[in-house]
């Protein structure tokens, strides 16, 4: 693997969320920060990373053929968010295909949902429940662990975590904004590094999980705001995006019995480039 990885933002199904400034200005002209993720984007430039958009057409095999990792943020219907026009908020049967080829083949995956979850007309479900994983559609409330005293503005707990494998590293506070939560098949081998507290509504829940597919890696948040361009410099929240994706670049191996483990090399490497800049 590439020490710069690759990442490619769709933007080519009614998107709520672009990397493209101009863009942002023109579907939120009062508010272009609540449509953004440019400052998303340039946080891993800045790490060195080729950040791509994909504007129109299908996610066919030769548009994911030289990413490292592909990023799905919250499609919606535009009854209900103003989006970037595109060709609907559902990925095509094929497109779902070739994204699952894609992660377990060793691609990273990144999926941000919402709180309403089940209401956008898209079929991130169906994407999702590919590796078992699905984000509930609930808003959660947390009157104890929250931020500027507003319920829905829920402060994540810190799970331990494998050295290796700590997507919460350096992270000491992330607040997920009118949240839902993340369910996670029985069978299925992941990480939960950020959860709801036990004062919540969906106590100790995940709001963020981490899960290997073949020899890739998906990566489901359940609140898309938290990287927005008015949200991101709250708390530590570039810092958990940029361990995000360096997670989900990170190929993971196989053992001999087949269950799949994660690569410290690669991972270790990544976090280590961006100590050394300190960025």
């Amino acid at each position: 693997m590439s020490a710069f990885p690759t990442v490619l933002f769709d933007e080519a199904h009614n998107q709520a969320w672009t990397t493209r400034p101009d863009v942002a200005e023109q579907i939120n002209p009062t508010k272009p920060a609540d449509a953004s993720y440019a400052q998303a984007a340039a946080t891993l430039r800045a790490r060195g990373y080729d950040v791509r958009v994909h504007t129109d057409g299908p996610l066919d095999s030769s548009v994911v053929r030289d990413v490292d990792v592909l990023v799905v943020a919250h499609p919606s219907e535009p009854l209900w968010e103003r989006v970037v026009p595109g060709a609907g908020p559902k990925l095509e049967a094929g497109e779902i295909e070739t994204i699952e080829a894609f992660v377990r083949g060793g691609g990273g995956l990144v999926v941000l949902g919402e709180c309403d979850q089940d209401k956008y007309g898209n079929n991130l479900h169906e994407l999702l429940g590919r590796v078992g994983l699905q984000i509930r559609t609930t808003t959660v409330l947390d009157p104890v662990h929250r931020a500027h005293e507003v319920d829905t503005w829920v402060m994540a707990q810190a799970a331990p975590q494998p050295e290796r494998d700590d997507l919460a590293a350096g992270v000491q506070g992330a607040c997920f904004y009118r949240t839902g939560v993340i369910d996670v098949d029985a069978s299925v081998e992941h990480l939960a590094p950020l959860r709801t507290s036990m004062s919540a509504t969906s106590p100790d829940a995940p709001l963020l999980v981490a899960t290997y597919a073949g020899t890739g890696r998906v990566v489901a948040i359940a609140d898309s705001d938290l990287i927005g361009d008015d949200s991101i410099d709250d708390f530590d929240h570039r810092r958990l995006w940029a361990n995000v994706v360096s997670w989900a670049a990170a190929p993971s191996a196989s053992d001999s019995d087949g269950r799949v483990r994660s690569s410290p090399v690669s991972y270790t490497h990544l976090r280590a480039h961006e100590t050394m800049t300190g960025i």
